[in-house]
Parts: structure tokens; C-alpha cells; sequence
């Protein structure tokens, strides 16, 4: 807990950047079906990762709806990076 900001999560969320139409869609996706993801400020923190240390290969372990991924990619985008996610469920 931050001593000078009650609600550190409610106050980072201030900063996020407007969200495009199909991370919307899978948020609302994993609200509705219950399906585990990062959020939005997480996603932004991987973005930032991934941006940062010019990633060009990126593993994921546990796909879900590929929200994380999203993120992932967009952040080595600049450098030609791909992300290979993998599932064990086959759901």
C-alpha cells in the first residue's frame, strides 16, 4: 500500500490510453465467461515490457483469449517480434 495514494491501481488506471474496439470486446468476453485475463494495466505493462528490451521473441504460456498476447505483439511490433503462445486446454 502506497502511503500517499489510497488506491494506487484506481489511480494508474487514470493513465491508460483508450482501448480499440477488439480488446474491449475480449474484456467483455472474459467478464462475461469468467475467462481469467490480465487487465488493462497489466497489458499496458507487458506493452511497455516488450517496447522496452525490443523484444523479436516472446513465449507465452497460457493463451486464453489471446488478450495478453495482443499486447505482447504490439509491443515488439517495431522490431519484427513474433509471440508463440501456447494452451493446454483445448478450450
Amino acid at each position: 500500500m502506497c502511503a500517499m495514494i489510497a488506491d494506487l491501481e484506481a489511480h494508474f488506471r487514470e493513465f491508460l490510453p483508450p482501448r480499440d474496439e477488439l480488446l474491449l470486446k475480449l474484456e467483455e468476453e472474459a467478464r462475461q465467461e469468467k475467462i481469467p485475463i490480465v487487465g488493462p494495466l497489466v497489458g499496458e505493462l507487458l506493452f511497455l515490457l516488450a517496447r522496452a528490451t525490443q523484444a523479436r521473441r516472446i513465449l507465452e504460456l497460457g493463451t486464453a483469449t489471446g488478450y495478453s498476447a495482443i499486447y505482447l505483439a504490439r509491443g515488439s511490433e517495431p522490431h519484427h517480434g513474433q509471440v508463440v503462445t501456447l494452451e493446454a486446454s483445448p478450450q
